[in-house]
């Protein structure tokens, strides 16, 4: 009988517990490490959680896993710790998961990719494709006026505007009626096609609204692109899986004195962690999965709205006036299955780019709720900082 490796993971939380279910049958998971002190000396799983050095001085393991949200310097400097403090070795007994690349690094070498390790990632472009088929022409103007009130406008003649996730394409459809030069791209390739459609459609053989593949994480590819007057990015860079360098690649091609606006999903703490966990089910499972996590969904939202004195079944025109012109039907659908899910408190999208020289001019946050807080930044010329 083969013996299965002891394996302790590292990180008593959310991501353990899921690495631990999963990988249980082919490991022997003995235990967690954890830097919290208030984990150690408990028991997380049924499994007791240690401190590093109460780790070190236990008997050996065959290996140690470091379970990570994504990949980050705090990873990093927690490989560093054990390889200190336990002698431990990347690529030989300490290995780094990240839940949404699960790579293996080893020292020296880059990372490993597998088949098995592919991304789960919630295919956007399809529900984007189905909600432009049924775009009307109210929904435009209802989205042309939220983006005029957003970002104080009445007019884009002469601006460069350019969508970072066109998603559908109704956002660059907006800026070009309002007179912009427009570039549009998307990571996936169904939702390029959406606004490839949504651009012959209104805007045949026009040669100043482009539509591309691109991906906002490479950076190389970003600056080919020069500066824009506007860049605007709607609930996109929470899902790239390395949201924190989505937010500083698309500062990068902001003009001087031009604005950016961007939403990012609201952190709620653990409710945030138990979303995320819902959202990797769904783009995980089958049609049946899909379809009770969905149906579950609209019946807590149905509910509440009726706790609320609301009509759960008003919805058409009415959640398009109240939504930048976009549908119920298919916001759930993006709700749901939008994985990776990355979160952020409002001041930490503030505190990120106040510091790169950027004042806030608007800002719309949803309190407590799962919704995504909008941002409308202006980039100055001198650094703020240099100034106040």
């Amino acid at each position: 009988m083969e013996m299965k490796p002891k394996v302790y993971l590292f990180g008593a939380a959310d991501c353990g517990k899921c690495f631990y279910k999963e990988k249980k049958r082919h490991m022997d998971i003995v235990g967690f490490i954890d830097n919290d002190p208030a984990k150690q000396g408990r028991r997380f799983c049924g499994l007791p959680v240690y401190s590093a050095k109460r780790f070190k001085e236990m008997k050996q393991a065959d290996a140690v896993v470091i379970i990570c949200l994504w990949e980050d310097n705090t990873a990093k400097r927690i490989a560093r710790q054990l390889e200190d403090e336990s002698g431990m070795q990347r690529g030989v007994d300490l290995f780094l998961h990240f839940e949404d690349k699960a790579e293996e690094l080893s020292i020296g070498k880059s990372p490993k990719k597998t088949t098995a390790n592919k991304t789960t990632r919630f295919e956007f472009g399809e529900n984007w494709q189905s909600f432009v088929q049924s775009l009307s022409d109210e929904q435009i103007k209802i989205a042309m006026d939220s983006l005029c009130e957003m970002l104080n406008i009445t007019t884009l003649a002469g601006k460069r505007f350019i969508d970072v996730g066109s998603g559908s394409g109704l956002f660059s459809l907006c800026a070009r009626n309002l007179g912009a030069e427009v570039f549009s791209f998307d990571y996936d390739e169904k939702s390029v096609a959406a606004t490839v459609g949504l651009k012959a459609r209104y805007y045949p053989e026009d040669d100043k609204w482009q539509v591309r593949q691109g991906d906002v994480l490479d950076q190389d590819w970003l600056t080919t692109l020069g500066q824009f007057d506007v860049v605007y990015s709607w609930g996109v860079l929470h899902h790239t899986g390395a949201m924190w360098q989505a937010l500083a690649n698309v500062e990068t091609l902001v003009a001087e004195g031009g604005s950016l606006w961007i939403s990012i999903y609201n952190d709620q703490g653990k409710k945030s962690q138990k979303w995320r966990m819902i959202k990797r089910k769904y783009c995980k499972g089958g049609r049946f999965t899909k379809w009770r996590l969905l149906t579950a969904y609209q019946i807590k939202e149905m509910t509440t709205q009726v706790i609320h004195g609301q009509n759960p079944l008003a919805g058409g025109k009415g959640y398009a006036r109240r939504h930048r012109g976009m549908s119920n039907k298919h916001d759930m659908i993006d709700w749901i299955g939008g994985y990776p899910f990355q979160t952020a408190k409002p001041e930490q999208i503030f505190s990120f780019y106040f510091d790169k020289g950027y004042m806030l001019t608007k800002l719309y946050t949803w309190g407590g709720g799962h919704g995504c807080n909008q941002f409308v930044f202006r980039k100055f010329k001198e650094n703020i900082n240099e100034t106040l």
